[in-house]
């Protein structure tokens, strides 16, 4: 590589591990997969993994899994009852439930190699809001699905039965669920409210200070957890974000993006353990950078296979697995990008690359320049008029 080469690649370099959360349209390090790549259905809702490191994903067309080189499907051919699955969990002994994409109540277990399904119960005029949860203790397995009118569903000592706001729940809207060592963490549109076993606590939620009863989505950062001081929940409100730790609240930000007019659905969070935080539904997915407190919209421009999230995991490696109604994305680092003439660069070609401060460059292009000053591009296209014909225009260096 000759000296004007690599100094080339040295600025391109840089540009794009500090460039990767402007504001400008841009491809990131992401993976995707579709039904040609081994999935059960293009559809998916909802993502987890296994003590192996296997992903598991609930499809419209059944249950996939991918252990990073290849695809095994399940449908009714191979035991489970029912064509398609909206929920999927991995308990703390490592077994994966998963739940229909309809009101029946029909829990299946993959265990010894073979799908056992639970007791089937159907309940009427109960709207799913896409909660599925699992917790197990030393001799019983808890399950909750909440929904969006009629409380929590949960399963324990072998019978479903319903905590709604005559039980004590503070409101029948529920927005998210995370379980934990036996306990329930419950997202309303009034407070949250943390089950165990058959006890209701709303204690715990009349002690914090949040900036507004309405919670739309929760997540527990670090499961592994003993000691329920040190837990981390992170809570995400209309227009503002932060944790519970010790039993207090912590907020980080008071300025979320607005998306008030899709929030008909609950958020999906999930935390990478460093700095990025992502949040969304099936209309939106933003990444939140707990740091700097910036926020970048992410969709297909930057690489995901669809625009917005059905359901988020952080993988054993720290990538993010984002579900959607296309397929399944990968995300495995936002540090670094692609610009093309996509993301509003002149030309996709790039000839020669100049720094002119620590936040702006300068792009040479075979008809002209782009300057990128603080995540904004502008074009300067050469006019091509005051040249011969079937001259070569080319900025060869800058």
């Amino acid at each position: 590589m000759s000296g004007r080469s690599a100094n080339i690649f040295y600025k391109l370099c840089v540009l794009f591990v500090f460039y990767a959360t402007s504001l400008v349209a841009q491809r990131y390090w992401i993976h995707t997969y579709s039904e040609q790549d081994g999935l059960a259905g293009s559809q998916v809702y909802d993502i987890d993994q296994d003590s192996s490191g296997v992903i598991w994903f609930a499809t419209r067309g059944g249950i996939s899994a991918y252990d990073g080189f290849s695809w095994k499907k399940y449908s009714i051919y191979e035991g489970l009852p029912e064509l398609s699955y909206g929920q999927i969990e991995v308990d703390e002994k490592g077994r994966i439930l998963v739940m229909p994409n309809h009101a029946i109540f029909r829990v299946s277990i993959f265990q010894d190699g073979r799908w056992v399904s639970l007791q089937r119960f159907k309940v009427t005029n109960f709207q799913s809001s896409n909660c599925f949860k699992v917790t197990t203790t030393d001799s019983q397995r808890y399950i909750a699905i909440g929904s969006i009118n009629k409380g929590v569903a949960i399963y324990s000592h072998g019978v479903w039965h319903f905590i709604s706001v005559q039980q004590g729940l503070l409101s029948n809207k529920v927005n998210g669920i995370e379980s934990w060592r036996g306990h329930f963490f419950i997202a309303t549109d009034k407070g949250l409210t943390v089950i165990k076993g058959d006890k209701i606590d709303n204690n715990f939620f009349s002690q914090l200070k949040l900036p507004s009863q309405k919670i739309l989505g929760l997540y527990v950062e670090n499961k592994k957890e003993t000691d329920p001081r040190k837990l981390k929940i992170w809570l995400i409100g209309e227009n503002w974000l932060g944790f519970i730790k010790n039993g207090k609240f912590h907020i980080i930000s008071h300025a979320l993006k607005s998306y008030s007019h899709v929030y008909d659905s609950n958020v999906h969070v999930v935390f990478d353990g460093n700095r990025s935080l992502y949040y969304g539904n099936d209309k939106f997915l933003i990444h939140f950078d707990v740091i700097s407190k910036e926020q970048t919209l992410l969709d297909v421009k930057s690489g995901l296979i669809a625009n917005g999230t059905t359901n988020l995991l952080r993988d054993r490696e720290g990538n993010i697995w984002v579900a959607s109604p296309r397929g399944a994305s990968k995300i495995v680092s936002l540090r670094f990008a692609n610009y093309s003439q996509q993301s509003g660069l002149l030309e996709d070609e790039v000839s020669a690359v100049a720094l002119m401060d620590s936040e702006s460059y300068i792009f040479g292009h075979n008809r002209g320049l782009t300057i990128l000053k603080r995540g904004k591009i502008e074009t300067i296209p050469f006019d091509l008029q005051y040249y011969m014909p079937g001259t070569m225009v080319r900025i060869l260096d800058l």
